[in-house]
């Protein structure tokens, strides 16, 4: 169902937060209902990613199917504008995305039912026709909930990595809202099996990852876990932790 893979030329994006007075103050009751999706797609040096609902695995197979009508000929053909939606091959299947950015003769595009990006030639692009500009996009971009990578160049990309190891490894997981991040739902993401094996608190085990802070009452119970388990990865020496504490904030 999901295309695997690490995004491409992507910067990623600041991220606007609340400040710890609107935390403080958010009194709302943490609320659980997941849904199954299948991890698309992960960004380089951070804890965004792209899933899939689980439950639109037809729509995209049929969608695969029908773009194969695409005529390769219309390539090149019209000069595509920023926010257009296009056709675009990617390992020599047709694939539907949206125009980020244009450069020169180079376009910025972003893969919509995927959510992977890649930077590529406006002569490698195609018309959308109408009837596939209907359906949404069927990949939503997220963002793990209170965990951070490591502000170090080679720490990020291993816990990128580490990330996405743990969402590859799995058919199918069970993602939980619990807050906005900027433009992206923050989420808590667990494995949908009967260990329900919570990969932001897996990362923070193994020592990939640094707890975010948040002061919302609703999520108090799993900043404590999530403390505790980046705790005990600091005091076992665990990856970003083998040579101490690079924080200042010693144990």
């Amino acid at each position: 169902m999901a295309k695997r893979g690490i995004w491409q030329n992507y910067v990623e994006e600041e991220q606007i937060k609340p400040s710890e007075n609107e935390q403080a103050n958010d009194n709302t009751e943490r609320k659980v209902n997941y849904r199954k999706v299948a991890v698309s797609e992960v960004s380089p040096n951070s804890f965004r990613f792209a899933a899939q609902n689980f439950d639109d695995a037809g729509t995209i197979e049929k969608m695969m199917k029908d773009l194969k009508e695409i005529d390769s000929s219309s390539q090149g053909t019209t000069r595509p504008k920023k926010n257009e939606m296009v056709a675009v091959q990617f390992s020599s299947q047709w694939h539907r995305a949206r125009v980020e950015a244009i450069k020169g003769d180079t376009a910025e595009i972003y893969y919509i039912d995927y959510g992977n990006r890649e930077s590529i030639s406006v002569s490698k692009i195609a018309p959308l026709p109408a009837r596939f500009q209907a359906v949404g996009p069927l990949a939503r971009e997220y963002v793990l909930a209170l965990v951070t990578v490591p502000n170090d160049d080679y720490y990020s990309k291993e816990a990128a990595s580490a990330f996405s190891e743990l969402a590859f490894s799995n058919q199918s997981f069970l993602l939980n809202s619990e807050y906005k991040n900027g433009n992206l739902d923050a989420v808590t993401l667990v494995t949908d099996d009967e260990k329900k094996r919570d990969i932001g608190k897996q990362l923070l085990s193994d020592g990939f990852a640094l707890v975010e802070p948040r002061r919302e009452s609703r999520l108090k119970s799993l900043v404590e876990q999530y403390t505790t388990a980046e705790q005990e990865a600091r005091k076992g020496r665990k990856n970003i932790w083998q040579y101490g504490d690079f924080t200042g904030s010693e144990l």
